[in-house]
C-alpha cells in the first residue's frame, strides 16, 4: 500500500464462496456440443460461461444466440454501458447466459439468485483441474 501511495485505504476481504452458483467441470471432447446439450438441459436457468479470451467469448455468445439462446457477452473490451446493461439484464433475469471473461466474475459479486458456471477443460489440464482447493 505504501508503494502505490494509499494513506490508510478501505480494505474488504470476502469470500469467492458462492453457494447460490453450482459450478460445473467436464472434460473437453466437442467442446461446442457439450455446452449447447448443457445450455438446453438448463432451459428456463441462469448461467454463466467463462471463456479464456473476448474472442471466444463474442464467438460463444453469437452461437448461442444463432440457436436462439438469450445470451450476450461480456468482457473488458466492451464500452461500459453495454457491461452495464448486460449485467443489469442478467440480474433482472431478462437474460438467461452471459459469456464472460474474468471481468464479469470481478462485477457480480453482488448476485443472489441461483444459478450455474461450467468450466469446460483439455485433459492436460486435469493436474490442475484436481488440484485441491483450500476452504474459506
Amino acid at each position: 500500500m505504501r508503494l502505490l501511495g494509499l494513506n490508510d485505504p478501505l480494505i474488504q476481504i470476502s469470500s469467492f464462496d458462492r453457494p447460490n452458483i453450482r459450478y460445473m467441470l467436464m472434460e473437453k471432447f466437442k467442446p461446442l456440443d457439450q455446452l449447447m446439450r448443457y445450455v438446453q438441459e438448463q432451459r428456463g436457468k441462469s448461467g454463466i460461461i467463462y471463456c479464456n479470451s473476448r474472442a471466444k467469448v463474442e464467438d460463444t455468445a453469437a452461437r448461442l444466440q444463432s440457436k436462439g439462446i438469450s445470451a450476450a457477452a461480456y468482457h473488458a473490451g466492451l464500452e461500459n454501458n453495454i457491461r452495464a446493461d448486460v449485467q443489469e439484464k442478467f440480474q433482472r433475469d431478462d437474460l438467461q447466459i452471459v459469456v464472460a471473461t474474468v471481468a464479469f466474475g470481478m462485477a457480480s459479486t453482488s448476485l443472489t439468485f441461483a444459478s450455474w458456471c461450467i468450466l469446460i477443460f483439455r485433459a492436460i489440464s486435469n493436474p490442475i483441474i484436481r488440484k485441491p482447493v483450500a476452504p474459506a
